[in-house]
């Protein structure tokens, strides 16, 4: 026989590897766990281990559960920047969902033909689902890219609500969390309610559909806490030493939840960095460069270009058609609407020169919002250069309109133009070193954490 790999990573359980299968301590729930397992597997959650068919239930000779083993890494605290990106929290609402729609019929099966089930945790109406209870970076297993391909530890599931399963993955994904030592950075609720909205959003496109709102997860997840802070005070007066201090931390983090729940209950507002400048002094590039780098940071973003909606104007289009400012109202709107989404930076492109195209930008912004200006202050000699060499460029090739475009801009920025944050010569300063100097600016300052997560498409 085979020496026994012994395993980390997981819950708090033994566990051993023996060629493609883990073993791990059984209970008397280990049956209905497998029958789960086997359900959840036929209907397409093939991120679940199975178990593998030999013994009663699938146990081995020391009568441990044998399940398959599921290559990849599953990572431990401080989380490295993989795990926090916006890919692998998309999948995880993806994923719950779908097993939280699979169990129904699970749980429709056992009642119907009355069969008995026995659960690890207590059962919690209302039963709307199987929980998995345990859905946290921990039981999660991530390949050389740094993509989720599965999850582990499913011997707690049980049935209950479907905010009840919802709010532990957020404590631990977003995480809803007071404590800086995630791997994640410093608690910032506003980056929290993106993320946790995001989550929620992820969840109700998959499975059976059903959206579970944000402050149905929050008034979740104080009860949730409170009563992974009672088991692990049970299991720790039982003899689990590993546990000390865990009920505590648990309190402490209730104590920190109902003190902020109002404030991360608030809608999720994104950044706004507004990019500005004459005619090619490069927002275009600047703009795409700064979305890589937000990206690369593991942040979602979206570049709305005022140009781009302009050109949904049929021809002549919109300046021609004396809809320029339309164009710059429609945009205003696109932008506005787009902060108001789960996303956490939207870069609006101009330009934004007069006094009536600022209005149509910023008087749509949702109350709170911040624009982070960065204006692109380059020399005309050095954009009449950029745009006669763009085949693709039309009237802004032509000399005499490039620079009475140029000197507006110039008249209309002396003329008292919202000031930006930031300046750059672009005819002196590369792209690079203007996105390094706004990202300084707004701190942000994760690893690297972008991840292409290929498990599945969604619309």
């Amino acid at each position: 026989m085979a020496d026994d790999e012994v395993l980390t990573g997981g819950g708090s359980s033994a566990v051993s590897r023996r060629g493609n299968a883990v073993h791990r301590t059984a209970g008397p729930w280990t049956p209905t766990v497998h029958r789960l397992l086997w359900h959840l597997h036929a209907r397409g959650a093939t991120f679940l281990p199975r178990p593998v068919g030999f013994g009663e239930h699938g146990v081995d000779e020391q009568g441990r559960e044998v399940l398959t083993h599921l290559p990849g890494t599953v990572p431990g605290y401080p989380m490295p920047a993989h795990v926090w990106a916006p890919a692998v929290l998309a999948t995880v609402g993806w994923w719950l969902a779908d097993v939280h729609a699979a169990s129904r019929s699970f749980l429709d099966g056992a009642r119907d033909t009355g069969e008995e089930l026995v659960w690890q945790q207590p059962v919690r109406e209302p039963a709307e689902v199987v929980c998995l209870n345990d859905v946290a970076p921990y039981n999660a297993v991530f390949d050389d890219d740094g993509a989720l391909t599965g999850w582990i530890d499913v011997d707690t599931a049980a049935p209950g609500p479907r905010a009840w399963d919802l709010a532990h993955a957020a404590y631990r994904f977003v995480p809803l969390s007071g404590v800086d030592g995630h791997g994640s950075g410093a608690p910032d609720s506003a980056r929290q309610r993106r993320r946790l909205a995001a989550l929620c959003q992820a969840y109700a496109t998959a499975g059976d559909e059903v959206a579970v709102t944000p402050a149905e997860v929050l008034a979740a997840l104080g009860p949730r806490l409170e009563a992974l802070a009672d088991d692990a005070a049970t299991r720790h007066a039982a003899g689990a030493a590993h546990l000390e201090g865990h009920a505590e931390h648990y309190r402490a983090e209730a104590a920190w939840l109902a003190a902020h729940r109002d404030e991360l209950a608030e809608p999720p507002v994104a950044e706004l960095v507004v990019v500005n400048g004459p005619i090619a002094s490069g927002k275009s590039t600047t703009a795409a460069a700064l979305a890589a780098a937000a990206t690369d940071l593991g942040r979602t973003a979206a570049v709305v270009d005022v140009d781009d909606v302009a050109e949904a104007v049929s021809a002549p289009g919109a300046g021609a058609s004396g809809l320029w400012l339309s164009a710059h109202h429609a945009h205003g709107a696109l932008v506005a609407r787009w902060l108001r989404t789960p996303l956490d930076v939207v870069v609006a492109v101009g330009p934004f020169h007069s006094p009536a195209e600022r209005a149509a930008l910023l008087d749509e912004l949702p109350p709170g919002t911040t624009a982070h200006w960065v204006l692109l202050d380059t020399p005309v000699e050095t954009t009449l250069e950029r745009a006669r060499a763009d085949p693709t460029r039309g009237l802004s090739r032509e000399e005499a309109f490039h620079r009475e475009r140029h000197e507006r801009y110039r008249r209309l920025l002396r003329a008292g133009a919202e000031g930006p944050v930031q300046v750059f010569d672009t005819s002196t300063t590369s792209t690079e070193e203007v996105v390094t100097a706004v990202v300084h600016a707004l701190g942000w300052h994760w690893e690297r954490a972008s991840v292409t997560q290929v498990t599945r498409d969604r619309p």
